[in-house]
């Protein structure tokens, strides 16, 4: 099994524990039947049989006579999918007897014609004729073509196994009688659904041509008080324009105006900072010129000072020190 099947398959068992545990019986059993069912697509015969049983008593306990009956009957086929023929023919027996409880001679006469089938592949050819002859005589009454080609083809497959050929080339001229009728009817059946799809088809054409038609012309309208509006838009535009052109020269000019303005104001302001600025460089330097003057009085007041200073230290050098020519004699080294 791939994966993926698996992992369906647990999550399905997990569900139809947890619903048994809680009395859940019907959605158990649902799980189950899908369990069931993977198995069967898959090819797993045994277990989809064991997971079908188990379906089988819970709809048995709880009286699900429908519900008995199918399961039945999905048993059966999986028996002759397996070729076990005596358990599906077992199974198609179980099912046939609900059904006749029930009364439904449509549903009757469909699970005669697989148990029919069931005891051909089994080899038991006269069960398989009595039952096809129930099963045909059913589908007369119900005036089913369906049904009654199969039961002749199932009585011809039965004589033809038994050896008795011309009762099977009677049994297969009825079939192949009701079969050419039945495709007859298909045909015709399906020539007049072409036929209602064709007038169907037509009468689309037609109602698309007239749409088609009438949107050309609403198209032209809308073309026409397209062009007309348009023409309002180009005009409204242009004086737009102009009004816009307007507007926009009136706002230059008043920029061109507040520039000006600005730059007077500057240049007026830049003046008299500049007038300011040089009054008080001038009262700076006249302070500094009239500072300048008293220091250099100090100065040279400072100065005679010193050099009277100097003048009187060195006459007191010239009387205390001796002369450099004497030295020079008293100490020549």
């Amino acid at each position: 099994l791939p994966e993926e099947v698996k992992t369906q398959i647990e999550n399905f068992r997990v569900n139809a524990i947890k619903n048994r545990n809680v009395g859940n019986e019907n959605y158990a059993a649902t799980y189950l039947n899908k369990i069931a069912y993977l198995y069967w697509e898959y090819f797993f015969y045994e277990d989809a049989v064991k997971s079908f049983e188990e379906v089988l008593t819970i709809n048995q306990d709880l009286g699900n006579t429908s519900g008995t009956q199918k399961i039945l009957d999905n048993l059966a086929f999986v028996y002759s999918d397996m070729e076990r023929f005596d358990k599906a023919i077992e199974n198609f027996s179980k099912s046939l007897e609900i059904l006749k409880a029930k009364g439904d001679k449509k549903q009757i006469a469909e699970c005669l014609s697989n148990l029919v089938l069931s005891y051909n592949s089994n080899g038991q050819y006269n069960e398989a004729i009595e039952n096809a002859n129930q099963g045909l005589e059913i589908s007369k009454n119900l005036n089913n073509l369906k049904l009654m080609r199969s039961f002749y083809g199932s009585l011809y497959q039965s004589y033809d196994k038994k050896g008795e050929k011309e009762k099977a080339m009677q049994y297969f001229e009825l079939y192949s009688s009701i079969d050419k009728h039945i495709q007859q009817q298909s045909f015709d059946e399906q020539q007049k659904l072409s036929q209602s799809k064709l007038s169907q088809v037509e009468a689309e054409k037609l109602l698309t041509q007239q749409v088609l038609d009438k949107t050309k012309d609403t198209l032209k309208e809308v073309e026409q008080i397209t062009r007309e509006k348009q023409l309002e838009i180009n005009l409204l535009n242009s004086e737009k324009a102009v009004k816009d052109l307007t507007i926009k020269e009136q706002l230059v000019k008043s920029q061109a105006e507040r520039r000006l303005r600005y730059f007077l104001i500057s240049i007026f302001a830049f003046v008299c900072i500049l007038a300011v600025l040089i009054y008080i460089q001038m009262r700076q330097k006249k302070a500094a010129n009239e500072q300048l003057m008293q220091l250099n009085k100090e100065i040279e007041k400072k100065n005679k000072q010193i050099l009277d200073s100097i003048n009187y230290a060195s006459h007191i050098q010239e009387a205390i020190l001796p002369y450099e020519a004497n030295m020079r004699e008293d100490i020549p080294e």
